[in-house]
């Protein structure tokens, strides 16, 4: 998916009522309501509960939790 916010600093609102409309369930006055930190917020909630995490997140790994051959 696109990032909402790219490197020039212009916003894809497109995007952004999508994801707000429609991933979020979002009526229209609640979208234009909502602050773009709030939308994303609310997205990344989104992603964890759908098991839909884009990133690999590194875990910290201690030396007793590594299997020896």
């Amino acid at each position: 998916m696109e990032p909402a916010h790219s490197q020039n600093k212009s916003w894809d609102w497109a995007w952004l009522y999508y994801l707000g409309t429609n991933i979020l369930r979002m009526s229209e006055e609640e979208f234009w309501k909502c602050t773009p930190r709030k939308l994303m917020a609310l997205y990344d909630v989104h992603k964890q509960v759908k098991g839909i995490e884009t990133q690999e997140e590194e875990q910290e790994v201690f030396a007793d939790q590594i299997a020896f051959l």
